[in-house]
């Protein structure tokens, strides 16, 4: 008899998976306060967004409540908080498929890092503590963090497309 014990230690999360049909021209807004956020183009006329809720108690999962509202040529993606200020609040992790050309109006996140790949339209984001990771950029870009770095690599760049790419506290690569 072989007995074999493992203790797993599992962090409770919670998991949520949507498709968004939505043309290449909508525009898009995520705003997220604790988490990291990856959006990365593909070649389709939806949005496809995955998210992962992780807490270290599980009672506070539902504080986090994941929003999508879709409108006829926007799609707006943010994490509303609900219950008291937990010591260590849920965080919600988001990767996002999106059309190449989308619009990304506003990407707004607090706590948590950034990562973008591949997309050819406008791009405006910002951080307040976590990194900025731009990949394959197209378009005219403002990236901005607080405490974190920028780093940005673009397929293309023209002067219609204006780059611009700050951070107070934090290196910034192109």
């Amino acid at each position: 008899g072989n007995t074999m014990s493992a203790s797993v230690i599992s962090t409770p999360r919670a998991a949520f998976r949507h498709l968004y049909m939505l043309h290449g021209n909508a525009r898009v807004t995520v705003q997220n306060l604790y988490g990291n956020v990856s959006i990365t183009a593909w070649d389709r006329d939806a949005v496809l967004v995955e998210a992962i809720k992780h807490s270290t108690d599980p009672r506070h999962l539902d504080d986090a409540r994941i929003v999508v509202e879709p409108g006829a040529d926007s799609l707006s993606i943010s994490t509303q908080y609900a219950g008291s200020d937990a010591e260590h609040p849920t965080s919600v992790e988001y990767r996002i498929n999106v059309p190449r050309r989308i619009h990304l109006d506003s990407v707004v996140l607090t706590n948590g890092q950034l990562s973008l790949d591949g997309l050819s339209g406008p791009v405006k984001a910002s951080a307040v503590n976590g990194d900025i990771h731009a990949l394959k950029l197209g378009g005219r870009a403002e990236l901005s963090t607080v405490n974190g770095r920028v780093d940005a690599n673009f397929n293309r760049t023209s002067p219609c497309n204006p780059i611009s790419l700050s951070s107070v506290n934090g290196a910034i690569a192109l």
